[in-house]
Formats: C-alpha cells, sequence, structure tokens
C-alpha cells in the first residue's frame, strides 16, 4: 500500500510573497526559483554545482511540497502556523512523483514545518524520484530536533543525488528559545550529529541569526569540524514578523 503524505496547501499568507505563475495544483504545491531578482540567501543551487557538477541554471528552480506539522513555532518562518496546521491534502508517493514530474524543474524539495517528522519515509520518495528521472536532486532539512535519528534511517536517505540542510537556530539555549518558540533539546541534538558524523549523509549546514563567533563556540561544544562545514552558511534574520 503506498504512502499518504500529508500535504499542506500554500496559505493565504504565503500568498502575499508567492506569484501566482508559480503554484502547482491549484497551490498545492509551487515553484521557487531562490537566484531570481540576483539572488537570495539560499546557495543551494551553488552547492548542487559543485559537489554534483551539474550546470547551476538546471537547478535553480525547485519543486517545494509543504509537509504538515512543525516541533518549533519561529515568528520569522516564511511557512506561518496556518500553513502547516490546517487540513491537509493526501497523496500518495506516486502522485507526488507525477506532479513534480510535469514541472520539468530537477530539484524536488521536500519541506516543513519539519519535514523529518516523516524521516523514515523519505527513502520511498527518493527512490520512486531517482527511478523517473535520475538527474532529480532531493533536498529537505534536518533540525536534530524532531525525533532520534537512528543509523539505519540516516542511511536509509544517504542516496546518490540527495543534500540536506542541517538547520541551527541558535547559538545557545536562550538564543534557540528566543529564535524558536521551543526549548533546546540538546541530548537529542548530540545524539543526531553522532549518527550523522558517522554516516554518509551528504549534507551542510545553517546557522540561522548566528554571529560568526557564534557559529565558531556552537561547533566547539559540539564537535562539529571545519570539513563538516563544507558549504555551510549563516542566515540572517531579518526584521519580518510572519503571523501579522
Amino acid at each position: 500500500m503506498d504512502l499518504k503524505w500529508k500535504i499542506e496547501k500554500i496559505c493565504e499568507k504565503q500568498l502575499r510573497d508567492v506569484n501566482p505563475k508559480d503554484l502547482v495544483d491549484d497551490g498545492l504545491y509551487r515553484l521557487c526559483d531562490v537566484y531570481k531578482s540576483e539572488g537570495g540567501y539560499d546557495k543551494l543551487p551553488n552547492i548542487i554545482a559543485s559537489r554534483f557538477n551539474y550546470n547551476i541554471e538546471d537547478y535553480r528552480k525547485r519543486f517545494v511540497v509543504q509537509l504538515k506539522g512543525c516541533v518549533m513555532r519561529c515568528p520569522y518562518c516564511y511557512v506561518t502556523p496556518d500553513g502547516i496546521n490546517a487540513t491537509p491534502v493526501l497523496k500518495t508517493t506516486d502522485e507526488l512523483v507525477k506532479s513534480y514530474l510535469k514541472t520539468g524543474v530537477n530539484v524536488f524539495h521536500l519541506m516543513g514545518g519539519s519535514p523529518a517528522i516523516y524521516i523514515s519515509d523519505w527513502n520511498t520518495l527518493i527512490c520512486k524520484l531517482l527511478d523517473k528521472k535520475p538527474q532529480t536532486i532531493f533536498h529537505s532539512d534536518l533540525l536534530l530536533q524532531e525525533c532520534y535519528y537512528t543509523k539505519e534511517i540516516i542511511e536509509s536517505i544517504s542516496m546518490p543525488n540527495s543534500i540536506y540542510a542541517i538547520s541551527i537556530k541558535g547559538a545557545n539555549k536562550n538564543e534557540y528559545l528566543k529564535n524558536t518558540g521551543v526549548p533546546f533539546k540538546e541530548d537529542m541534538l548530540i545524539k543526531n550529529l553522532d549518527v550523522i558524523k558517522n554516516s554518509s549523509l551528504n549534507y551542510y549546514f545553517t546557522f540561522t541569526g548566528m554571529t560568526e563567533k557564534d557559529v565558531n563556540d556552537f561547533c566547539q561544544n559540539y564537535n562539529i569540524t571545519k570539513e563538516m562545514l563544507k558549504d555551510s552558511f549563516i542566515i540572517k534574520l531579518i526584521n519580518y514578523d510572519a503571523l501579522k
């Protein structure tokens, strides 16, 4: 029996910042070109070009799927509570792949909320995507706070043409709470990092609202080496309240 994915339609607040031409299947999904208007903070196309030796112009656009639920309550988040807690539309893996293929883009971005709530199901989706379109890049995010990762799960998503952003939301417990609205689960972060360090996962880090000193301190505290930081970058917080 095929999986049923809980898809959240692009909500009204998000539509303020989304070009209607980029909506797919009546707003159930959307296309995103992070380099339009001379580019933004997201460096994924550069990372894809570097790590996979692909033409960057072929990987600027991505197909974005928004899943229900999140373990965080970030006040600045573009998704907003409306975008992750509405009544979801259930779609099978085959239906997801079919919608992606008709767009002609090469990046499948599984987004949240917290997409790794569903991490045990990612392998099935990745395998079908690569079977139908081998040049596909599967991309998603790991917050290290959704659940305890296992070696088996992490290895199951360590697939060719897959790359993950490990998202760190604060330099310490106080900053983390301020930026996410939830307490920092240090034990979970340490154990999940340990699993990732001992895996073949293809990843990079993003550090939200942190200074270079914050990043250095964080990396020192949790034994994140220079080699692990390849292609990583800081995301600056802007004065933006997604809830208004």
